[in-house]
């Protein structure tokens, strides 16, 4: 099957953001850390292993939120995609930065940000009712 290398060039730059996202900078605990002590905290290990401190960034992306598989476009909302990771659970993420909207579904919050429903498929009726009078809830109706 050929797939374009622009299309290739996208799916590399939203796995990387996905990926990214779910990387842990140097600690999770707030004392730094390098990657091995972070591994050995993850897994319920800390103090095996000395705390030598690190003098460059160490990035840890525990074994659970590997992901295996990403996957963008039709049926997809085009801010969406989809992802699957080493520990079987799927995740609906922002295909440009990877954050997490949803697990097997799109949080109503997302859908309507977004326009789409809880299946990740493009629905413009729910970011209209979402967004109507959005104005006056957040700066008031100045009747008072």
């Amino acid at each position: 099957m050929f797939v374009p290398r622009t299309t290739l060039g996208v799916l590399e730059g939203s796995l990387r953001r996905v990926v990214y996202s779910s990387c842990v900078l140097n600690s999770y605990s707030g004392e730094k850390l390098g990657a091995v002590q972070m591994d050995a905290e993850w897994l319920g290990r800390a103090g095996e292993y000395g705390r030598l401190p690190s003098t460059h960034v160490e990035l840890y992306l525990p074994e659970s939120h590997q992901v295996t598989s990403l996957a963008l476009g039709a049926p997809l909302h085009p801010g969406l995609a989809a992802v699957q990771r080493v520990d079987g659970t799927p995740r609906f993420v922002l295909a440009e930065t990877g954050q997490v909207v949803g697990g097997d579904q799109v949080s109503a919050l997302w859908c309507g940000i977004l326009g789409c429903d809880e299946g990740a498929r493009e629905d413009d009726g729910r970011a209209a009712e979402f967004w109507r009078g959005w104005e006056a809830s957040v700066v008031g109706r100045g009747d008072g």
